[in-house]
This record gives structure tokens, C-alpha cells and sequence, in this order.
């Protein structure tokens, strides 16, 4: 009976894709599976058995099978020494050809050491993709709002609640505050004539009735209302909706266009306070990189 059961627990070790090896209490080889051979580049024969750990590590960075190795090896080498006989991990390590295997060192309760190496390269090469769509949308983020920020239109950030999340420095001139002044207050504070209704996502694009147009001030495609500023003054602005409601950390936003139509703002400011990129300068080109 134990010797079946030897044989199919040696078969249980061999059948691994993973890397697996036994190291006595001395840290010496006492079994070990074909693919732990052959990350080794082990003899036909195979590895050993008592071959110490450190010889086998010792061997593989001469050959240089370690390439991420970049310290001193009698350092590298005493660590990794220490880190199998205390039986810490996981750890990665990378190995030629660009591959990555964890290893994973665990103590028996008899004094030995298991160490099993798996190829993680497929793991790892995603999560350095996802790592520079990461950068690369954190960038896109901050060129997106410094265009926010510089935009020569006035615009406003929602949510649901009616409560201002950003708004640019062309709103806080219109409406006659100092950035960030007017994040985090309730539109209705300057926008009193606003029903937030209209701008839900669920509703229809365009939810007002042809009865109500007059009431509601519908312009064209924008919404006619009156601004109040800080100072107490009214102003007449159009309202233009961005089309796109989005949800952002799971919650839902809407941006608001203003535009400026009070008597005694000319044509002329009317026509620049329109959405429109703002030129590059040398200065500010530096951002897009």
C-alpha cells in the first residue's frame, strides 16, 4: 500500500505544469518534477537529489537564467537563501526570453521546504498593459480639464442632486465669483428658473411641450434663463445641455453651456463665449505631452 501510494503521489508531482521541488531541513534537493527540471536546464538524468539550494541558484545566475538581477549575486544570493529557508513568498522573478514565474517557499511542519514556480508572464504582461492604459487615461484626464478649465465658454458640472462639481473660470467670471467659489453650491443658487427634470438622462431629448416653450424660454437649442450673480445683478444666458449624459464613479453627470445674451453683452463676446479649442501656445503645449 505505501508503495501505490508513493507512485501516484509522484505522479500527482510530475503531472504539475507548475515547477515543484522538496528541500530537506539543510536546504538540500530531495525531489523535484520534470518542469522544475526543466527550468533548471537539468541533465537528462535529471537534478540531483542533495544538491543544495544555494549551488542551484548559484548555477542558474552563471548561466544567466535571471537577467532582473541587477545587485550584487552574493547579495541576491543570500537573501534568496534566507527568503526559501524562512519559507517567504510569494514573490516574482523574472526569468530569459522576457518570462515571469511567482514562487511560492512554504515550511513543512518536519523542517522541510516546498518551492513551486509558475509562469505568471501572460498575467504580467496584461497588468503592465493596464498599467499604461492607466497613465495614459490619467492623462487624457488631465488634458480634458485643463480644456475645461481654459475654455473661453462658461461651463458647468452636475449631478443628479442639482449640485455644482466643477465649473470653469469663464463661469465664475459670468457669474461673478472666484474659482473654486461656485463648486459644491446648488445651481439653483444662480440658475433659480433651471428644472433639473429637463435634464434627466431618462427623459425624452427634448421634454418640453409646445405649450411650454414660452414659459420655459426655449431659444433654438438652447434654454433662455435668467442668471443670478453674486453681486445680486441678473443676467440673460442661453443653457445648451451637453447631449451626452455620462456616469462617472457611478454617478450621473451633466454639463451645461452658457452663453451670455444680456443686452449689454456684444455680439461680438457673444460670438467668442461660444465653445471653441483654445490655441496652443508654447507655453501650453507643454501640456499635451
Amino acid at each position: 500500500i505505501q508503495a501505490k501510494t508513493r507512485r501516484q503521489l509522484d505522479e500527482a508531482i510530475q503531472s504539475m505544469s507548475q515547477g515543484f521541488a522538496l528541500f530537506d531541513p539543510r536546504h538540500r534537493l530531495i525531489v523535484c518534477n520534470e518542469a522544475f527540471n526543466a527550468l533548471y536546464k537539468a541533465p537528462e538524468s535529471g537534478l540531483e537529489a542533495g544538491m543544495p539550494f544555494e549551488s542551484l541558484m548559484r548555477q542558474a545566475l552563471n548561466r544567466g537564467d535571471f537577467p532582473g538581477v541587477t545587485q550584487d549575486i552574493k547579495t541576491w544570493l543570500a537573501q534568496t537563501v534566507t527568503r526559501h529557508s524562512e519559507g517567504q513568498g510569494p514573490a516574482l522573478l523574472e526569468r530569459g526570453a522576457g518570462r515571469w514565474f511567482l514562487i511560492e517557499s512554504h515550511r513543512t511542519r518536519s523542517g522541510c521546504t516546498t518551492r513551486l514556480e509558475t509562469d505568471v508572464t501572460e498575467l504580467v504582461l496584461k497588468g503592465r498593459q493596464l498599467n499604461e492604459l492607466e497613465r495614459k487615461l490619467a492623462s487624457a484626464e488631465t488634458r480634458c480639464d485643463w480644456l475645461f478649465q481654459t475654455s473661453p465658454s462658461p461651463w458647468l458640472i452636475l449631478n443628479r442632486d442639482g449640485m455644482i462639481l466643477q465649473a470653469n473660470a469663464a463661469a465664475h467670471r459670468l457669474l461673478g465669483h472666484v474659482p473654486p467659489d461656485l463648486e459644491q453650491r446648488l445651481v439653483a443658487e444662480v440658475l433659480p428658473q433651471l428644472d433639473m427634470a429637463l435634464l434627466e438622462p431618462s427623459l425624452p431629448r427634448d421634454p418640453v411641450r409646445e405649450s411650454d416653450r414660452a414659459d420655459t424660454g426655449h431659444q433654438g437649442d438652447g434654454l433662455r434663463l435668467t442668471a443670478k450673480t453674486r453681486q445680486g445683478q441678473s443676467r440673460q444666458v442661453l443653457l445648451y445641455p451637453l447631449e451626452q449624459l455620462s456616469l462617472r464613479e457611478g454617478q450621473w453627470l451633466c454639463s451645461l453651456q452658457l452663453l451670455d445674451v444680456s443686452p449689454s453683452h456684444s455680439t461680438a463676446d457673444r460670438t467668442s463665449g461660444l465653445a471653441q479649442p483654445p490655441a496652443w501656445t508654447a507655453e501650453s503645449s507643454l501640456v499635451r505631452h
